[in-house]
Formats: structure tokens, sequence, C-alpha cells
């Protein structure tokens, strides 16, 4: 989404005659905020698993 909230359509990134198209899907699931919910939930997700409640 743009800063209107309309769909975003970025112009393809070039670089050495070879389209960069995985960085601009990173950067719109960066823009996402359901994605960065997301992230945010695995990554607490993943901290629970490794360090597990300390107060039990």
């Amino acid at each position: 989404m743009g800063p209107s909230g309309e769909p975003f359509e970025p112009e393809p990134l070039v670089r050495d005659g070879c389209f960069m198209t995985w960085m601009i899907d990173r950067y719109i699931e960066m823009q996402s905020s359901y994605i960065h919910e997301r992230r945010q939930v695995d990554l607490m997700e993943h901290l629970w698993a490794l360090e597990g409640n300390e107060d039990e």
C-alpha cells in the first residue's frame, strides 16, 4: 500500500540487466501491517520456545 492507502505498483528495479523483484517483494512485505504483526508474533513464539517461562 502506498501512503494514500492505494495499492502501490513499484517500477521494475534493474541492476546489471537483472530484475531485482525479490528486493521489491521484501519491501512490500515490510510495509504490510499484517505481515509486520505476524513477524512479531513469530519472533515472540520463537523466543518463548528458546527461553520458556522463567517465572514458573
